[in-house]
């Protein structure tokens, strides 16, 4: 697969986004059904072996504590229990370029309304 990339990118930068792009798959897949209208954005930081879920929610809510719950148990399914899962939930919401800024990469932003 790495001749798809950039040339320029070493094998460890290419290896990165190898795992990125796993990562924000799998956590997509992991995420079906489980996003409420309460639900503002939902983006990744990987780390290698590791990732933290960022949620941004509209107002705290125990029913998308528990859906946010599910969906990392079934993440952590899909990467076999072999990569630590953190969650984070933001405060206020944040702007895509705000995410992306943050070197954050973003599995859903809700539109303003």
């Amino acid at each position: 697969m790495h001749q798809f990339y950039n040339p320029e990118l070493s094998p460890a930068e290419v290896d990165a986004l190898d795992w990125a792009n796993w990562l924000v798959v799998q956590s997509t897949q992991a995420f079906l059904g489980a996003i409420s209208d309460n639900v503002l954005g939902i983006a990744i930081e990987p780390r290698p072996n590791a990732v933290t879920i960022h949620v941004t929610l509209r107002e705290p809510s125990e029913t998308d504590d528990e859906a946010i719950d599910d969906a990392l148990s079934y993440l952590d399914v899909l990467l076999e229990g072999r990569t630590a899962i953190d969650r984070s939930i933001v405060a206020s919401p944040l702007s895509a370029g705000a995410w992306l800024a943050a070197g954050l990469r973003l599995l859903f932003l809700r539109r303003s309304d």
